[in-house]
């Protein structure tokens, strides 16, 4: 009877989903669901195109091949309207069916012939070709396209009526968008003008604006040439008062007197208790500025740090640039809650040269601050809870710095060790430590030197460190610091500098595990878990497009060098007697390490829709130990696996190579990563967002080692021993952080025998499962 009913239901749940991956059941009779839109260049070619922006109407979603959305609508109607799943498959996650229209099919024409024209194809006709399958109830759309010659620009004249502003224009003319002999396209020209109107706005032309700027175009249908003229025309206002008063305000302004409103608003001005503070600067030439702060209480940030950030200076030439510039700066400070920067014209019409006062009114940000942080983590697939404490101080010595103090503990759970445990306590690693960061909004150079430009924004960083590591086989305490600078050149471009990290690591092994260690050969084994002291210095570069908005794709890029012990390694060179049983030079009374390594992480983001992103990133690294250090130090070394790297391992238990970790093993490291990793990111339900990805991976020893057979890295053998998983998961976006669970399963064991590499199962015969619960995306 059981098994009667169980097949019962699979054919009922069977019947009920390929009724509803039934792409049409919804499509009303005398209807057709719109397939695909694609569009053929059957005549010429178009150069710089977007075509596909311009069909109004869009077929319905996929994920990859599939559907998704419409056949959870379909789903969703199968059961009682206004039930809760049925809100949910139809109103929340599916899509109704994409019925064709023959209105917006006309109107995607004349949009595409539109857009034509926009790119100078004014000879261009679309045409529509539509394929019906009247039995299946659907449409596919083909717009056939004959571009035609373009238009080109023969000659481009200027009718400019201030000389003013005609002597600035001509002096631009190199960065025209309008070249001769390129199409004559809308685009181009509406770039044009806003070249023409931002260079002028920072050449002090206040009041200029894009209106003032139209073309005339003269064509020659013959030739299919363009003559174009720009036309400038002066900005003209009347009066309040004099209705028949036309003033011209085509002229250069300067600013005249600068205003700083701290920690007052501006209706304080003029009110009893208000003081002003005159402030006088030179800048590089030697050139004097003066400074009016208006102020009730004492101006606790030095004055000269405030103006450190101005790049609108009194007497210069008005620039646009430098109003947003100094907002910038002044909002890199992280010191002032409200910033506002407001410009008051108070010249006259007689002046050759307008005026304007510039007040920025800056109001001051809580001076201590204190934070509690609780974290439930899963680092690489090891449950932990972790508690942080963290106490902020801003302008802490009255030079817009700000201190962090940040106190940390956490446990986990730990499942890669050597030294059983009798305890029934879950939690087998602890880890606390104190933290300090003091960061600066400049460059702090101990050798006296030119200052560096504002533009780059400038800044240092000293950091403080002391933390303990109690794990099942080891405690480790590491004593750690830094001087570094970062700067800002672009707004998608940045660099650092480390000029000194040092580290000083003092590690005690377990008495079990250090017979383990002692029982290898391999130098590398010894070396990873002894005391050490790291002293590195380090460049990076970081190029970062992110927009999580819009359509266009965007790129990420971060690459870092830094080289260990050079040239501290030359103090230990003075005494080279000072060499201990592994060869290793002494510094400091401890073991010297000697490296570089390189690291490379590029992304890119590419959407289909408003809905759904493509994301690629690759992954590589690789340390190389130099003079006399056998390896990299133990933290310096690279990790795969965990919730941002290969899923379907948790970190630490794969690689290197093809050698295969087991739960007793070391946290195996290597001295080379390569990662690739594919993600398919799309929106299911409001928050709600789905994802489908793959990893391809591996870590490896540059030096053979008998503790890790099958991790020295060989060409071409290593391509061999690239693991591989696919996944899925879920997220959901509270705005300000992303909540993660990935389910990743193996399909690449490169660690198994040749015939058994492809597999997602272990050696019992049951499914890999990674979890990860993580926040944030993984790239």
């Amino acid at each position: 009877m059981r098994f009667k009913l169980s097949v019962i239901l699979f054919i009922f749940v069977l019947a009920a989903l390929l009724n509803a991956c039934y792409p049409t059941r919804n499509v009303p009779n005398g209807e057709y669901l719109l397939l695909n839109n694609n569009y053929k260049i059957t005549q010429g070619s178009i150069i710089k195109h977007n075509i596909p922006a311009y069909i109004l109407q869009k077929p319905n979603k996929r994920i990859l091949t599939f559907r998704f959305y419409l056949r959870a609508y379909n789903l969703g109607t199968m059961f009682k309207e206004g039930s809760l799943i049925n809100k949910i498959l139809t109103q929340n996650i599916g899509e109704a069916p994409a019925i064709y229209d023959s209105l917006l099919l006309e109107k995607s024409g004349a949009n595409i012939k539109k857009h034509l024209n926009n790119l100078g194809y004014y000879n261009s006709s679309v045409y529509a070709e539509i394929k019906t399958n009247k039995i299946l109830r659907t449409v596919k759309v083909n717009y056939l396209i004959e571009a035609g010659q373009p238009y080109i620009l023969r000659n481009i004249n200027y009718t400019i009526a201030e000389a003013n502003i005609k002597r600035y224009v001509q002096a631009d003319l190199a960065k025209t968008f309008l070249k001769k002999g390129n199409n004559f396209t809308v685009d181009e020209i509406i770039k044009e003008r806003d070249r023409i109107t931002e260079d002028l706005n920072n050449d002090g032309f206040y009041y200029f604006i894009s209106n003032q700027i139209n073309f005339t175009a003269d064509t020659n249908l013959m030739t299919h040439e363009v003559d174009l003229n720009m036309i400038i025309s002066p900005l003209k206002s009347k009066e309040q008062f004099q209705d028949s008063a036309i003033f011209i305000k085509d002229k250069q302004f300067i600013i005249n007197d600068l205003y700083i409103l701290y920690n007052i608003s501006k209706n304080d001005l003029g009110k009893e208790g208000t003081d002003t503070t005159d402030v006088i600067t030179d800048d590089f030439n030697n050139k004097a500025y003066l400074y009016h702060f208006i102020h009730k209480d004492k101006i606790d940030i030095k004055p000269k740090t405030i103006i450190n950030a101005f790049f609108v200076k009194p007497n210069n030439i008005y620039k646009k640039n430098d109003i947003i510039e100094t907002y910038k700066a002044l909002t890199s400070y992280s010191t002032f809650r409200y910033i506002n920067i407001e410009l008051i014209d108070v010249s006259n019409s007689e002046s050759e040269k307008g005026k304007l006062d510039c007040y920025i009114n800056i109001l001051r940000d809580k001076k201590f601050s204190i934070t509690s942080e609780s974290e439930v983590k899963n680092t690489g697939g090891d449950f932990g809870l972790a508690q942080n404490f963290g106490f902020r101080s801003l302008n802490t010595f009255k030079n817009a710095e700000i201190l962090n103090l940040n106190f940390n503990g956490a446990m986990e759970m730990q499942a890669v060790s050597n030294s059983p445990s009798t305890s029934k306590w879950p939690f087998n690693v602890y880890e606390s430590g104190v933290n300090m960061s003091l960061d600066f909004p400049k460059f702090i150079n101990p050798i006296k030197s030119q200052k560096p430009s504002r533009y780059i924004r400038p800044k240092t960083k000293i950091t403080l460190g002391y933390n303990f590591q109690q794990r099942p086989d080891y405690t480790r305490y590491i004593t750690n610091g830094s001087l570094g600078y970062t700067w800002q050149p672009l707004d998608k471009i940045s660099h650092g500098v480390k000029l000194l990290e040092a580290s000083s690591v003092k590690i005690f092994p377990a008495a079990s595990f250090k017979q383990i260690i002692d029982g290898y050969s391999d130098l590398r084994i010894k070396y990873s878990y002894q005391n050490h002291i790291v002293l590195s210095s380090s460049y990076n570069f970081n190029y970062n497009e992110h927009r999580f908005k819009g359509l266009s794709p965007f790129k990420y890029l971060y690459s870092k060098i830094e080289v260990g012990g050079i040239p501290w390694n030359l103090i230990g060179s003075i005494n080279p007697s000072v060499l201990d049983s592994l060869g290793q030079r002494h510094i400091f009374g401890l073991p010297l390490s000697q490296y570089v390594l390189f690291v490379n992480d590029a992304r890119y983001y590419l959407p289909i829709g408003k809905n759904i992103m493509n994301v690629f990133r690759s992954n590589f690294g690789i340390g190389i130990p130099l003079g006399t250090t056998k390896a990299l130090p133990f933290e310096k070394s690279f990790y795969i696996g965990g919730a941002n790297s290969l899923r379907a391992w948790t970190i630490g238990t794969l690689g290197p190579g093809s050698y295969k970790t087991n739960n007793n093993s070391f946290e195996t490291t290597g001295d080379i990563k390569i990662e690739f990793s594919y993600e398919l990111r799309f929106s299911i339900s409001g928050n709600f967002e789905g994802a489908l990805f793959t990893d391809v991976g591996n870590i490896w020893l540059i030096n053979k080692s008998d503790a890790n057979p099958g991790g020295h890295f060989v060409f071409p053998d290593f391509l061999q021993q690239f693991a591989v998983d696919f996944g899925y998961g879920i997220r959901y976006d509270l705005e300000f952080l992303i909540i993660r669970i990935d389910l990743a399963h193996p399909i690449y064991q490169p660690y198994l025998p040749n015939s058994s590499h492809w597999t997602a199962l272990n050696t019992k015969g049951k499914l890999i499962t990674g979890f990860n619960f993580a926040i944030g995306y993984p790239f």
